[in-house]
């Protein structure tokens, strides 16, 4: 008669939160030292965003370093140095294979990951300043992460650039060293034992710890403050720096309610996504180029055929919407520059101090400048109703000025053209004798004719054998139910009058955004400090909402693990059926390192261990802790084997999966260990990994 040894499951069974099911954005190369060692160079490119960062790291034999970096990041692409032998794949190509399956993974042959030609396209594409200057002393001697890079900017370029399917403008990527050794290790299991991003139950819930901290408006916060909750910072100084900051905002109250004030006009605003628009876009003079003849036209002459079959098949205003959406956004950026600036003017801590220097930027102003100088308000408005309107915001959208002759005469021949056809329309209705005549404007077909059936009756006019009793001069009848459209030889020909006017104040007016843009593109890497930022004042903001509404304390970094009345940070917010929560005392130091914990099913440990491990997260990225006093170490991994089922997929037991799991933490640990827990009763392979 066999006895089950294991417990029962103390919550619902979790939801897979694979991260392989859904493709990330990030386009990743690794590769690794050969021999024995495990020195691995990680390079991930965000397409969209503009975005470069770097890692070269002293890896284990499971690669956990490298995969809580690809945690971080999801690839959509994973670039792999290739085997000597195709049937004989390393062992980081099966470890990636099995927990990447959905990510189409490529091998590139040795050559493509060379050091030397990666430093030169980093030089290439890096935006110029200071801190990128830095990055690149920073990464001059790191062989294996410039092979890494450059396999994955020449990749993209042949992919992507030369293929014209996108454009990449030179000095424009942010890149960026990332220091894996600066970071708390967290695991995956850790991740989702410990809900830190999502719930266990439901990947829909808030009841999370980024539910509960994330009170952000940015889009760029957003995505920093998950990233730092799975990779919380171990130095010192930077935990210190914000914890200063927070505690400011939260005794400075007008600044704080000023700042978040600021931030929530940015709520839609993803400026890293602004600056990788802005970056890729193509300039009207490249595009013109392209398709124009070698010879010089006048700029007020009609298009060539080329610019007309493109024209004919594109909407001529979709390239000058794009840029005046982006020229809107970074003109919300910019004008939310001054509130954000007096509201960090009484701040003191050297962290807010440092972010209100780089909104002090004369650049930013400068551009500013430009804006409203070149561009018209109404541009920025809302959407516009009728294609007539919205056509004229366009023409319309660069201000007239001295250097812009070209543009005023296309935009008189423009108007003269639209009076024309509309007294045309007007002449069509009084030479017909049809009072009831309409007309309407299409983007592409420019002005058309309208009029209902029934209002035909009863008219006396040369009609033809049409049976609803047009007269002979309008062509191209169309029934729409009751109403005919159509329009007539002359207004044909004085649509494509207007057309050709707009499309040259299309290409004029793109001159002058290119212009703006140039001068963006030429200090881009000031935006990249901008957005970095504000997705930190952001973040901090959001600690210090939470901190205000809630009894949080002021978390110590001592040699001592000390909590006085701690309190569940996540049962705390969001279970309402506790009616008054019991906090808990915990404590542990070197002379007291391991803790026991014991007592039956439901009696809240692995909730008390939780507790624990949130409120050592918590305190990591800067924020208060739900307690009356906090201390902590400074942790530089954070490992759980907690609530482990059945692994079907892996073809393992409850048992075999705690084991799997333990020997991943045993093997990744440095000096110490803390918080091992294993819910099963094997009380002598508790004790015997207890002293390891």
């Amino acid at each position: 008669m066999s006895t089950n040894t294991s417990r029962p499951h103390t919550r619902p069974e979790t939801v897979d939160h694979n991260p392989s099911e859904q493709l990330g954005s990030w386009i990743v190369a690794v590769t690794e030292s050969r021999g024995v060692g495990r020195e691995v160079g990680i390079v991930g490119l965000e397409f969209e965003f503009g975005q470069v960062v770097l890692s070269q790291l002293a890896d284990s034999q499971t690669y956990a370093k490298t995969i809580h970096w690809l945690r971080q990041r999801p690839p959509s692409n994973l670039l792999l140095v290739a085997p000597a032998s195709p049937h004989a794949l390393t062992i980081l190509h099966t470890t990636l294979k099995h927990l990447f399956p959905t990510v189409p993974l490529t091998v590139l042959p040795r050559a493509s990951f060379a050091s030397e030609k990666g430093y030169n396209l980093l030089q290439e594409f890096c935006s110029p300043g200071p801190q990128s200057d830095a990055t690149l002393a920073e990464v001059r001697q790191k062989y294996y992460a410039l092979g890494a890079a450059s396999a994955v900017i020449d990749w993209i370029h042949k992919r992507f650039i030369q293929t014209g399917k996108s454009h990449w403008e030179k000095h424009s990527l942010n890149v960026k060293w990332l220091s894996v050794e600066g970071c708390m290790l967290i695991d995956r299991n850790t991740a989702l034992d410990l809900e830190l991003i999502n719930n266990a139950v439901s990947s829909k819930s808030k009841q999370s710890l980024f539910g509960l901290l994330n009170h952000t408006y940015t889009p760029m916060a957003n995505r920093l403050l998950r990233s730092n909750l799975l990779a919380p910072p171990t130095e010192i100084e930077v935990i210190d720096g914000r914890l200063d900051a927070v505690q400011e905002l939260i005794e400075l109250e007008d600044s704080f309610f000023n700042l978040r004030k600021s931030l929530k006009l940015l709520t839609q605003i993803d400026l890293d996504k602004l600056i990788g628009g802005i970056n890729s876009t193509e300039l009207a003079s490249n595009r013109s180029s392209c398709n124009s003849e070698s010879e010089s036209h006048s700029l007020t002459s009609l298009p060539s055929s080329s610019k007309k079959k493109k024209l004919e098949t594109q909407d001529p205003s979709l390239a000058i919407t794009k840029k005046l959406e982006l020229l809107k956004s970074l003109r919300t950026i910019l004008q939310s520059l001054n509130p954000i600036r007096s509201a960090l003017s009484t701040c003191s801590s050297e962290l807010l101090r440092l972010a209100s220097n780089i909104f002090e930027d004369p650049f930013l102003d400068e551009i500013s400048s430009v804006l409203e100088l070149r561009v018209n308000e109404d541009s920025f408005l809302g959407v516009q109703k009728g294609s007539l309107a919205k056509q004229n915001v366009h023409a319309y959208a660069i201000k007239t000025g001295v250097e812009n002759q070209l543009l005023n005469v296309a935009r008189e021949t423009y108007k003269e053209n639209l009076s024309d056809a509309m007294a045309m329309c007007e002449a069509l209705k009084e030479e017909h004798h049809l009072p009831k005549l309409q007309f309407i404007f299409e983007t592409r077909a420019g002005f058309m004719l309208q009029i209902k059936k029934d209002d035909l009756r009863g008219t006396s006019n040369d009609t033809t054998d049409h049976p609803d009793g047009l007269p002979k001069v309008f062509t191209n009848i169309v029934k729409k139910g009751k109403t005919l459209h159509f329009t007539c030889l002359d207004l044909k020909k004085k649509n494509q009058l207007i057309i050709n006017s707009y499309q040259e104040i299309c290409l004029l007016s793109e001159e002058v955004l290119d212009g703006i843009f140039e001068e963006f593109k030429k200090r881009v890497s000031t935006f990249f400090r901008l957005s970095e930022a504000i997705a930190l004042l952001d973040m901090l903001a959001s600690f210090a909402h939470v901190a205000s509404t809630r009894e949080y304390v002021r978390p110590e970094f001592t040699d001592t693990l000390a909590i006085s009345d701690g309190r569940h940070p996540i049962k705390e917010l969001f279970d309402s059926e506790i009616d008054e929560f019991v906090p808990n005392d915990t404590y542990a130091n070197e002379s007291c390192s391991f803790q026991l914990v014991t007592g039956p099913n439901m009696s809240g440990k692995s909730i008390f261990l939780r507790q624990i491990a949130l409120m050592v997260v918590m305190a990591q990225v800067g924020s208060f802790c739900p307690a009356k006093y906090a201390s902590f170490p400074i942790f530089d991994a954070l490992l759980t084997c907690l609530s482990k089922n059945d692994d079907i997929e892996a073809g393992l037991s409850t048992f075999s999966s705690e084991m799997k799991t333990l020997s991943g933490i045993l093997s990744s640990m440095a000096t110490n260990l803390d918080e091992a827990h294993l819910p099963l009763k094997e009380s002598e392979l508790h004790m015997r990994l207890a002293k390891k």
